[in-house]
């Protein structure tokens, strides 16, 4: 579930950080934007939903629920301040719905993981890594047609940050194991990759997206892939030897391989 912070400090489950006609999400209440748009729930509903379903299957299960905790764009949060507003949100929200050890903290920012940490050290955390992250401004300029400018990010971690357009603000690596170290370094369980990344990691260099997934797992961590839209996304990812993949459905609930019985 993707997190959008609203001006009264709730939180929205919304892929982006603006509407349709750019609007600010933090510039409503959630009230205001149950009225423009009705169907978006807030985190602590989902929760409240998620905790319902686990209670009722039995035996409580760990890292059910994965919470993205998205990097503001550069039109919404222009001075960089909103980070720990959100991160703070997110923790309270799954505090006070009891769900510490069923919830993952997600992001492709190092610097909002590196919030998490500080402010909820027992909740597990994923980075993830998109494929326009390896590549050179003007690379990234060619495939999106969006500016690129790098920007002095107040919480760097040590990586290069750039704006692209007015949409993202994400660090760049100048390679795979920039990566898994920074990742490391943020004391994450899991990384995760994009279609985007693995896809052609392994046009350039074929067995290179299993040789990452292999790394990883040699540091210690799991590693998820997204998206399977088709079975042959999930094969793909699959024979990448990955640990987890994220799917519409019923596509992953037809292709999910048994849960071993204990």
């Amino acid at each position: 579930m993707d997190v959008q912070l609203t001006q009264d400090g709730r939180l929205a489950v919304f892929h982006n950080d603006y509407l349709d006609d750019f609007t600010c999400i933090h510039s409503l209440t959630l009230d205001q934007l149950q009225q423009r748009l009705p169907f978006i729930p807030e985190l602590r509903q989902v929760l409240n939903v998620a905790r319902e379903f686990n209670e009722r299957a039995g035996d409580d299960l760990g890292g059910i629920f994965i919470v993205e905790l998205k990097a503001f764009s550069p039109h919404c949060d222009p001075a960089d301040e909103f980070e720990q507003a959100v991160v703070s949100a997110a923790v309270n929200a799954v505090r006070k719905a009891k769900m510490d050890h069923q919830v993952i903290f997600d992001s492709f920012s190092p610097a909002l993981l590196a919030l998490a940490e500080k402010t909820a050290p027992d909740i597990p955390r994923e980075l993830d890594i998109s494929g326009l992250q390896l590549l050179s401004p003007a690379q990234i300029t060619a495939i999106t047609g969006l500016p690129v400018t790098i920007i002095d990010k107040k919480n760097s971690l040590g990586l290069t940050w750039a704006e692209i357009g007015l949409v993202f603000r994400l660090p760049g690596y100048a390679s795979p194991q920039q990566f898994l170290a920074t990742g490391m370094g943020l004391g994450v369980r899991v990384v995760g990759g994009e279609m985007n990344f693995f896809g052609p990691a392994e046009q350039a260099q074929p067995g290179s997206g299993a040789g990452f997934v292999s790394a990883a797992h040699g540091l210690g961590l799991r590693v998820f892939a997204d998206p399977s839209n088709t079975e042959a996304d999930w094969n793909f990812f699959a024979s990448l030897g990955v640990d987890a993949i994220y799917s519409t459905i019923p596509l992953g609930v037809q292709l999910e391989p048994p849960i071993p019985q204990q």
